[in-house]
Formats: structure tokens, C-alpha cells, sequence
């Protein structure tokens, strides 16, 4: 199942207002639970082996190992035909090829239709376009989904600049804002 999510999110069929994005310069590489396992185990080495390729060493924080914990708590829980929408996906920069980044849903949409994007990328590839061109990917293939009936990104910071313009160059407009951050979402 997931090799199937890997495909859709490769080559995107071509209808809709999203589903006709390509990206130019990325490419995903699922991680299954037995990679986000290498991951968290072995501080990416392993997974770099089994890849084939160097993974920025940058994006492997304590808050992203937190967070990497978690997502193999849920995928571990998640229906196998959900699971896609549970894990990371490797952002690779086909150029180089390099792992520079993590993009990912935190869980299937709800009983809203929402699902919320988060997304982490080595600050050598900020402000060339991947981060926008990752997140554009994945609202196209989210909407593929028939229960998907929005992409959002909760709690924003104001201080953060570069998120607002990832979210804003793909689309997303601000719905709610607190006193120090924005939610932002795209509708189908």
C-alpha cells in the first residue's frame, strides 16, 4: 500500500486544480515504519544505507526525533491503507541527490476533511523553492483523497517568515490568527 502512495506522490495524474503540479527539483522517499524505525534507532546511517543516499544530519533534532517517536506510535495504530498519511516523506533534491528535508501529514483527515501538513528542511536548501515545491506536492496528492477537503498548518509563527511564504506561495490563506501565530489552509 504504501508503494502505491509512493507512485501517486512520483507521477501525479493530471486533473484538478492541484493534481496537475509536477515537481521539478524534489523527490519523496517514503518512510515506512521500518525506515522511520532506522531512523530514530540509528541516526540515520542505516537509512542512509538502505537508500542509497546522504541524509542532511541538520534536520535530525531533538524535536525531530520527538516527533519521529510519535509518528511510529501512530503508524504502528494506523490502518495500513491510512499509513501514508502517517509517516515522513524524505524530501530529496534530485540534483545533488541528498535528503534535505521532512514533509508529512500528521494523521488522516479528520471528521472535518483537514488534514494538517508539517514540513522541516536543512536551512543550506531554505529560500530555493524546495520547501514550496515539497508542500505543493502534497496538498496535490492530499487531495486525491476523497475525504480531503482541506490542507492546513496550525499554529504558524509570526516569527516565522519563510513557513508564512511556503504556505502562502502554495496556495494557503490565513483563517485564524492568535497573538503569536497564524492557521493556514487551502480548500479542494
Amino acid at each position: 500500500m504504501i508503494a502505491e502512495h509512493w507512485r501517486r506522490l512520483q507521477h501525479y495524474p493530471s486533473q484538478g486544480h492541484y493534481r496537475a503540479y509536477r515537481p521539478a527539483n524534489t523527490q519523496f522517499k517514503c518512510l515506512t515504519p521500518k525506515r522511520v524505525y532506522l531512523s530514530l534507532v540509528y541516526k540515520w546511517v542505516r537509512l542512509e544505507q538502505e537508500l542509497g543516499i546522504p541524509i542532511s544530519r541538520e534536520i535530525v533534532t531533538e524535536n525531530t526525533q520527538r516527533a519521529i517517536r510519535k509518528k511510529l506510535s501512530k503508524m504502528t495504530h494506523a490502518d495500513q491503507a491510512q499509513l501514508a498519511w502517517y509517516t515522513y516523506w524524505l524530501l530529496v533534491i534530485r540534483t545533488v541527490p541528498f535528503g534535505a528535508g521532512l514533509v508529512g501529514f500528521k494523521g488522516f483527515p479528520d471528521q472535518n476533511g483537514e488534514a494538517e501538513i508539517g514540513y522541516g528542511i536543512d536551512q543550506s536548501y531554505q529560500r530555493q523553492g524546495y520547501t514550496t515545491e515539497a508542500v505543493k506536492a502534497m496538498i496535490a496528492w492530499a487531495f486525491e483523497e476523497i475525504s480531503c477537503r482541506a490542507v492546513v498548518a496550525r499554529n504558524t509563527k509570526k516569527s516565522n517568515l519563510a513557513s508564512q511564504r511556503v504556505f502562502l506561495k502554495a496556495g494557503m490563506k490565513v483563517y485564524e490568527e492568535s497573538e503569536d501565530a497564524f492557521c493556514l489552509r487551502v480548500e479542494r
